[in-house]
């Protein structure tokens, strides 16, 4: 049987101040602001991310020449990546710093 297709929705506040996602006709998440990590999250689609110091003001143009950190980060379930807890805005299900799922 083929999976059906999501319907994915996003909308915005006139000021553009505020947006959610909603997935299905259900808001799974709203914010200031809506991170590519989290909306591929609750989409379901396998990802991944790189947080690097950038030398120039501009990413390299491929993927292979971006040099892994010397110490990589590893999620830790109390501690945000910014070295903060963990924490959402208006009861969101990923932390706004880091993006990781709570």
């Amino acid at each position: 049987m083929p999976k059906k297709k999501k319907e994915i929705v996003f909308v915005n506040d006139n000021s553009g101040d505020w947006m959610g996602l909603y997935v299905d006709g259900k808001l799974v998440s709203e914010n200031h602001s809506l991170e590519p990590d989290d909306v591929l999250s609750l989409l379901g689609i396998e990802h991944s991310s790189r947080w690097i110091d950038m030398e120039d003001s501009r990413l390299p143009s491929k993927l292979s020449d971006i040099k892994e950190p010397e110490k990589p980060y590893v999620f830790d379930p109390k501690v945000c990546k910014n070295g903060k807890p963990h924490e959402s805005i208006m009861g969101g299900e990923f932390c706004c710093g880091c993006g990781e799922p709570l």
